[in-house]
């Protein structure tokens, strides 16, 4: 629901990359804490900053394709990334298994960084802007 809310609310190219940075910052958190308490705090922040990011990516995504091309763009990025995602497994396994468990989570945040800036610098405004 806080994601339906805001999403109308705030260019969507904006929310997209705040909304990654926090997963960063929340994934990094996370896996790096030590107590009961912290763990479930950050644990909780995390899911919610993945909950809310994910329908307003999903929405951005098809509002970068122009409409003839809307469908096939968007399922073709989703694709890709289920594609790039499945060598996912592979990268963790051989981080932990070489540098531990706190270098999965560095890993992690990494990737949600990088996703961050590249929507910042890149991604096209999407608020006000007619969809052809």
């Amino acid at each position: 629901m806080f994601a339906g809310f805001i999403s109308d609310q705030w260019d969507r190219k904006w929310l997209v990359t705040v909304c990654v940075l926090l997963k960063a910052l929340f994934a990094i958190i996370y896996g790096l804490s030590n107590s009961q308490a912290s763990i479930v705090v950050f644990g909780c922040l995390m899911t919610l900053s993945f909950h809310v990011c994910t329908p307003i990516f999903f929405a951005y995504t098809a509002e970068c394709f122009p409409t003839r091309v809307r469908n096939s763009g968007t399922g073709i990025a989703y694709g890709a990334g289920r594609g790039a995602n499945s060598f996912g497994p592979l990268i963790v396994a051989s981080l932990f298994g070489h540098f531990g468990y706190n270098s999965v989570f560095i890993y992690i945040a990494a990737l949600f960084a990088a996703e961050s800036l590249i929507v910042g610098l890149f991604g096209p405004k999407t608020k006000n802007q007619v969809l052809v």
